[in-house]
């Protein structure tokens, strides 16, 4: 989920300075309801729920993986994520 959001940033945009990102900050997700598309009736957020019902229906019970967010928060991270990283790199 969150890297089909840094997909559609970077496609939006594309030909500025953020238009390459490689992560964004997690306090972007709950401004995605303020950008708004040209008509003004509807945001990125219902894009990107529109795009995931319709390309990605996998990605629509994400929040069943939220379940094991808490347990997920008292641990060290950064191992794993590392580890993940230097694959992308790599690999």
């Amino acid at each position: 989920m969150l890297e089909l959001v840094l997909l559609v940033g970077n496609l939006l945009n594309t030909g500025h300075q953020n238009g390459q990102a490689y992560a964004f900050e997690l306090s972007f997700l709950s401004r995605m309801q303020n950008t708004r598309a040209r008509d003004n009736r509807s945001t990125l957020v219902h894009f990107l729920a529109d795009l995931i019902l319709r390309k990605f229906p996998d990605l629509s019970a994400f929040t069943d993986d939220l379940a094991y967010l808490d347990k997920a928060s008292k641990g060290n991270a950064f191992p794993v994520l590392a580890r993940n990283y230097i694959n992308f790199l790599f690999y």
